[in-house]
């Protein structure tokens, strides 16, 4: 009778929990839109490029869900619920989330657009978020209506950046096909000869054709711009003089900037160029500039992979790789980790930030492209250290257990190197830069950096040591001033005051320590950049003052009194001296004291009340 009972009251309890699961709303929301960019910078009243097949990651900001991926054109909104079907704009749609906080990453590696990450996407417990996204740009006039009348082997176009730093420079023409185009970033320079400003940077893009987007990429500290500042975009083709698409001037133009032409004279119209900046708050640390998604090896076929970087923001923003499963599997779901490292070793410390898991987006070849997002508060990081990005497929099927990724064939990262896993834990491999990209939050501001920390100096009492130094950097973005005070008489730095931007400062450490007695001294300089994250810094400077070796009672010379004492503690050639009281006595670099302690003993021999000479001890 109990058991029935309990029996039943078991029942009863099920089904209680049975008809609350069925009457409980599932909390989850839409999100769509369209990702573009303008068709002319600043001026959205002239439309948008649409970017069709871009790829669109949602990263939950845990594990669970499993971010899911868009290929941009092929869904949208109906006003009531997504829709399936290729449309060839911008437009995306996602319904079904399950309420809360994500990021977007676009990208799409094999195409002519720069990445974007979108922070703080609030999915709505019911209903539908609208999001566009646009990319970040410092100019753009894409059009394709109408191409130069003559044909130029050089042509310019002016523009004012709005970033920090240059990601990509797409470009379109007429007519002939050049062997190749460099495409350099020139800074204006105050002459009115644009053919005479100097260069920034350069990439050659030798993959081109005309009627279409041909591009190069950068990485943000490859083409570094200062906001406000006017550059040029160059484009130099050799083999062939080629036409740009342009567009006349006129009320809707861009106001900041012009075409010109090999000569260096002004045209009344803007050639069709698009500049993607890094104004939106983000740089690219690292990413395949090449035209091509890069190559797949034998042999590396693993169930993760790794990538170490060298942090230059404070937190990690995106990640994208390429990779492929067996039989051309490419839907395969990665989860994400980040670590602190060092190299060779991998992987040093706990896991920073969440764990996620999202899925890959289709390309035609049979591989597939996956990436990741965060927020800005998700994975921070000190810039200058290393770190380490693992990848892990999640949902591996019998056929593919794993994955290989594709290296860069034609580039390279020179701050990090893959690795493997294997049976017996993970393997550098420093010949192998995966082909990925890598985005972080940059910093807002300037940050102090100082190396080293402490400096160790010895001098002789009766005269000054060569000046040693440290260094002053700006491991953030902007202009800092900073000056160094230092807490001791006998220590002053040259200079005392100085700024920095991107460049490293060399510090000389000035050390007057002939009047000062035999001893340990401990002086502190203070660096202090009030504008700078970090600041004050301090260098500690650790000085010992001392006498000559054989200067063996330190009365500051060297006479019979010093010799006694090597005569009680001469042992022989090949005799070692293990005596406590003796080992001053070892003058060499051996263990013995004999006649070559001798010798050194009689080169610093002055006399009663005569101060040796500094350097007499020198073997």
């Amino acid at each position: 009778m109990n058991g029935r009972r309990r029996q039943n009251s078991c029942i009863r309890f099920l089904a209680l929990i049975g008809s609350l699961i069925a009457v409980a709303p599932v909390q989850a929301g839409t999100i769509e839109g369209r990702a573009r960019f303008e068709k002319i910078k600043g001026r959205p009243q002239m439309g948008y490029v649409e970017l069709y097949e871009t790829n669109l990651f949602l990263s939950p900001t845990s594990s669970f869900p499993t971010g899911p991926s868009r290929r941009l054109g092929t869904s949208y909104w109906s006003g009531e619920q997504c829709i399936t079907d290729t449309n060839h704009t911008g437009s995306y749609c996602i319904d079904l989330m399950p309420a809360g906080r994500y990021s977007i990453l676009v990208n799409q590696p094999l195409f002519f657009v720069a990445p974007k990450v979108v922070t703080h996407v609030d999915i709505p417990a019911a209903g539908t978020l609208h999001l566009d996204i646009e990319l970040p740009i410092d100019f753009s006039t894409y059009f394709k209506n109408d191409w130069t009348a003559t044909a130029h082997s050089t042509w310019y176009q002016t523009f004012i950046a709005t970033g920090s730093g240059i990601r990509g420079v797409a470009f379109s023409y007429a007519g002939d096909t050049p062997s190749f185009i460099e495409v350099a970033i020139l800074a204006d320079n105050g002459n009115p000869d644009v053919r005479a400003w100097p260069v920034v940077a350069t990439q050659i893009d030798s993959s081109l054709a005309d009627v279409t987007d041909n591009w190069v990429r950068f990485r943000s500290a490859d083409a570094p711009t200062i906001p406000g500042q006017r550059y040029a975009v160059r484009l130099m083709g050799v083999g062939a003089s080629f036409q740009p698409y342009k567009r006349n001037k006129d009320t809707n133009s861009y106001t900041g900037g012009r075409a010109y032409d090999a000569n260096g004279v002004a045209q009344n119209f803007d050639i069709n160029v698009t500049v993607f900046s890094d104004n939106d708050g983000t740089s690219v640390t690292m990413n395949k500039r090449t035209q091509d998604v890069g190559a797949l090896r034998d042999g590396l076929f693993a169930s993760k992979w790794g990538h170490t970087f060298v942090a230059n923001g404070t937190s990690l923003a995106a990640v994208d790789v390429w990779a492929a499963g067996a039989g051309h599997k490419w839907d395969l779901d990665f989860t994400w980790r980040v670590y602190p490292a060092m190299d060779p070793v991998g992987p040093t410390g706990p896991a920073i930030g969440p764990t996620k898991t999202t899925k890959a987006a289709y390309q035609s070849f049979g591989v597939g492209l996956h990436g990741v997002s965060y927020n800005p508060d998700e994975v921070p990081l000190v810039p200058g250290q290393t770190y380490f990005i693992e990848f892990a497929v999640s949902n591996p099927p019998p056929e593919s257990p794993g994955f290989n990724p594709l290296v860069m064939d034609t580039d390279s990262y020179a701050q990090g190197m893959g690795y493997i896993w294997t049976t017996s834990g993970w393997s550098a491999r420093p010949d192998i830069d995966l082909s990925m990209t890598i985005l972080e939050y940059q910093p807002l501001g300037p940050i102090l950096r100082v190396e080293p920390d402490v400096v160790n100096c010895t001098a002789f009492f009766t005269g000054n040591p060569p000046p040693v130094t440290f260094t002053i950097g700006n491991n953030g973005g902007g202009t800092f001033n900073y000056t160094i005070e230092s807490d001791a008489a006998w220590l002053t730095t040259t200079p005392s005051s100085g700024s920095c931007a991107s460049e490293t400062d060399t510090i000389a450490i000035n050390i007057a320590s002939a009047s000062l007695p035999r001893g340990s001294y401990t002086g502190t300089l203070t660096i202090t950049a009030p504008e700078a994250q970090g600041s004050p810094k301090t260098v500690k400077v650790e000085l010992l003052v001392t006498t000559v070796p054989p200067d063996f009672d330190g009365d500051t010379d060297v006479d019979m009194t010093d010799f006694g004492y090597l005569q009680n503690c001469f042992t022989g050639p090949g005799v070692p001296q293990t005596l406590a009281h003796c080992q001053a006595a070892r003058l060499d670099p051996d263990d013995d004291v004999d006649q070559d302690d001798v010798a050194l003993f009689i080169n610093c021999l002055s006399g009663p009340g005569i101060i040796a000479r500094p350097d007499c001890a020198m073997p």
